[in-house]
């Protein structure tokens, strides 16, 4: 600065660079003249910025310097970055994020003698069975009159009758049922970095379940009379089409492939309807960096495309017991936690059925198979605890040793597919890059 010029620039303390200092115009930083009466420890609003806290006795135009040297320019632009990145990833996920509703109703399906009916059963005493994994499970039917404690024991005293062929009602859906209950699962898995994560959701499933020749008819051996089939076809399609989960049981021992590969088209065709889609462009990384630096939200646009509307489709290889039976070198439950699901649904579905499936879900969606026995094996000799005949002997137990007993093979895993959409334990996730492995 020249010798003769006074020295206006205020102390080095409080002085504001050229580039952050006031500009004049409409949004101009001017204080209003009754804000300046307030000197207590009041929070002013400054435009352009959130509220910032007054000192004891200081005054609007102070707090307002002391605003503007608060942080660097530079900390203050990345911190900026940062929250803007946030947002806009925010935004994306938001949009494409499938429905969190905590109601999910949840059809099953598959040929007559698949092992529906058992699994309803076997879903009730998963979540009670003894623990032998990092899954909590909790179980509570639809019961609002009753107490849930009673209403769960009349339950599985009922179970009991039918897996032990004393109720002979049961066998066999005749007609379709939907039974309402709540689930909560919980578990502890580690991410991608190691760290330990909890998955968990609460959950009120709606599951319809019926007679299996209505959906995969039979001709040669048809179940029904037309008419029957016919009602019992349109009830299931319409619980399909408003259903956010699909469990199609598979026969393990007798997947009856021919027919599956003859009526799963038809029935794809009669599930699928139209879906929007709220979808942002991939505009790759530069075109997002260059989003974020400007402040520009992604572009939204809405897209309509058929295809089965369920966030969650479970392929289950029911009856794996009575695949193990035979096994001389290996105890069966052993032989069974060994199966591949994805290998082995290759092999006795064929991978252009598991295609199908692949290409009718929507974006989204995940595909997962997984190996289950409703009755499970004896926890300890690992044998299976049905006989023959697909009932568990009753002989001279009592309802509460049967159940003491009682331990279905991956049910839990696969009901905490359908709640977390996690694939774990007996249960695999599907995809294309799979299917294509031999």
């Amino acid at each position: 600065m020249s010798g003769g010029e006074p020295n206006n620039r205020p102390d080095d303390d409080e002085y504001v660079p050229s580039y952050d200092r006031p500009r004049p115009g409409p949004s101009s930083n001017r204080i209003n003249e009754a804000d300046s009466q307030n000197t207590n420890g009041t929070a002013y609003q400054t435009p352009g910025d959130a509220t910032y806290q007054a000192a004891d006795g200081e005054t609007p135009l102070v707090t307002e310097q002391r605003r503007r040297n608060r942080k660097p320019v530079f900390s203050g632009f990345v911190e900026g970055l940062r929250r803007r990145a946030a947002a806009y990833k925010a935004t994306k996920q938001i949009l494409i994020e499938p429905d969190t509703n905590h109601s999910r109703p949840c059809i099953i399906i598959g040929p007559s003698g698949s092992g529906k009916t058992f699994l309803l059963l076997a879903i009730g005493r998963a979540c009670f069975q003894p623990r032998r994994d990092n899954l909590r499970l909790s179980f509570v039917p639809d019961a609002p009159k009753s107490d849930d404690a009673l209403s769960i024991t009349k339950l599985m005293n009922r179970s009991v009758k039918i897996i032990t062929g004393r109720d002979k009602d049961r066998f066999g859906s005749r007609e379709p049922s939907d039974i309402s209950f709540e689930i909560t699962a919980e578990g502890i898995f580690p991410d991608k970095w190691g760290k330990k994560k909890i998955l968990s959701a609460a959950l009120n499933m709606t599951v319809s379940d019926g007679p299996g020749g209505a959906l995969f008819v039979d001709e040669e051996n048809p179940n029904a009379s037309a008419p029957e089939i016919l009602r019992w076809q349109t009830h299931l399609i319409s619980k399909a089409r408003e259903a956010k989960s699909l469990i199609f049981c598979i026969d393990t021992i007798d997947p009856n492939t021919p027919l599956l590969n003859e009526n799963l088209p038809e029935l794809i065709g009669k599930m699928i309807h139209d879906v929007s889609l709220k979808v942002t462009p991939n505009r790759g990384p530069w075109g997002q960096m260059a989003d974020v630096i400007m402040d520009r939200q992604p572009e939204i646009y809405e897209k309509t495309i058929k295809r089965l509307n369920f966030d969650r489709f479970l392929i289950l290889l029911n009856k794996v017991d009575r695949l193990c039976a035979g096994s001389k070198t290996k105890r069966p439950d052993q032989l069974a936690a060994e199966i591949d699901p994805v290998g082995h649904a290759k092999h006795a579905l064929g991978v252009e059925l598991l295609n199908q499936i692949t290409q009718a879900l929507k974006p989204g969606a995940k595909f997962a198979i997984g190996v289950t026995s409703a009755l499970g094996f004896h926890p300890v000799s690992g044998l299976p605890l049905a006989n023959k005949d697909g009932f568990v002997p009753p002989g001279a137990a009592t309802p509460s040793e049967i159940l003491n007993i009682w331990e279905p093979f991956g049910v839990r895993d696969a009901l905490f597919f359908i709640a977390t959409g996690h694939a774990t334990g007996r249960v695999r996730l599907v995809n294309p890059e799979v299917l294509l492995k031999r």
